[in-house]
């Protein structure tokens, strides 16, 4: 009985182990890597935007869409950054770790990261989007 509960603690640890390696596979093809330095247009149905936060401060993506969407936005990084979007006009939404939001096509959306916190040892945090098969006429809140 003692072999069998090891093997399934070993086969339950590998698997959590691949799990978590592979929940975010950055740098493949299907989920490119944009810069916040450079505009994003028009980016794919999933992918990451990398920001460098090794100094204190606002760092601010600019992104367009070209289709209206329903988008599964996560903060992958430390809990102390700050991320905020915010519309042409200039109202601000806070993101939490994991927030879906409504966005509509052909408006520059500002991404705002702040690492308020002054910690030297922060170095990149990433926001990894992904379009949900969700209709957006009908889904609240829209961020227009």
């Amino acid at each position: 009985m003692k072999a069998f509960s090891f093997i399934l603690l070993v086969v339950t640890g590998v698997l959590f182990f691949f799990s978590a390696c592979h929940k975010y596979e950055t740098g493949t093809p299907d989920v490119p890597i944009f810069s916040f330095i450079n505009p994003i247009v028009n980016p794919p149905d999933s992918f990451l935007i990398q920001f460098n936060i090794s100094s204190s401060g606002e760092k601010i993506a600019y992104i367009n869409f070209d289709t209206t969407g329903v988008w599964q936005i996560d903060k992958l990084g430390d809990g102390r950054v700050t991320t905020s979007l915010i519309n042409v006009k200039s109202e601000v939404h806070f993101l939490d770790f994991r927030d879906t939001v409504g966005l509509s096509q052909n408006e520059e959306y500002r991404i705002v990261v702040n690492n308020n916190s002054s910690q030297i040892e922060l170095n990149n945090f990433f926001l990894y989007f992904i379009k949900l098969n969700v209709d957006y006429a009908s889904y609240e809140p829209k961020f227009k």
